[in-house]
C-alpha cells in the first residue's frame, strides 16, 4: 500500500509527538539523590549520602575537571577511584562497587542497590614516598 504525501506527513508528525512525548516522561522519572563537589580531593568520603528504601538502580555521574599539585605532569598520568560505600552501624564499608577515571573527564557508573545509607568514597592512590599525590577537582550527582 502506497501513502499519499499527506498521510506520510500525519503519519511522521504523529510519531515523532509521541517520540517527544516518551523522552519527556522518562526525563522527569530521573531524580537526583545527591550532589558532590570538592577541590584538590586526595582521599575523602563524600559529604553528602542518600537513602534508598528498596532496590533501586542508581546512577553515579562524575565529573573531574582539574588535577592538581602535578607540576607539568600530563594529568592523564593519575587516576581517581570512586568507591560506594553503604552505611552499616556508625560506620561506612565498601560495597564492592568501584569505577576509575584518569586525568580530566566524566564518566558514569549504573548498579542496582539495596536499602540503606549510601555515599561515594574518593581516593587518588598514594604513590609512595617522594611521589606526586594528584589532587583532583571533582563534582557530580547521583540519580535514580
Amino acid at each position: 500500500m502506497i501513502l499519499s504525501k499527506k498521510n506520510r506527513t500525519k503519519i511522521t508528525l504523529f510519531l515523532c509527538c509521541i517520540f517527544i512525548s516518551i523522552n519527556t516522561i522518562f526525563a522527569y522519572a530521573v531524580t537526583t539523590i545527591m550532589t558532590y563537589n570538592g577541590e584538590g580531593i586526595r582521599q575523602k568520603p563524600s559529604v553528602n549520602s542518600f537513602s534508598l528504601s528498596k532496590t533501586t538502580s542508581i546512577t553515579v555521574k562524575h565529573n573531574t575537571t582539574a588535577v592538581r599539585y602535578i607540576g607539568t605532569t600530563s594529568p592523564d598520568n593519575y587516576k581517581l577511584i570512586i568507591y560506594l560505600q553503604r552505611k552499616n552501624g556508625l560506620s561506612y564499608s565498601y560495597t564492592g562497587d568501584s569505577f576509575s577515571l584518569k586525568g580530566i573527564g566524566s564518566k558514569s557508573k549504573t548498579w542496582n542497590k539495596g536499602s540503606g545509607r549510601y555515599r561515594l568514597f574518593f581516593q587518588s592512590p598514594y604513590p609512595g614516598e617522594g611521589q606526586i599525590w594528584a589532587g583532583f577537582d571533582i563534582n557530580g550527582k547521583v540519580t535514580k
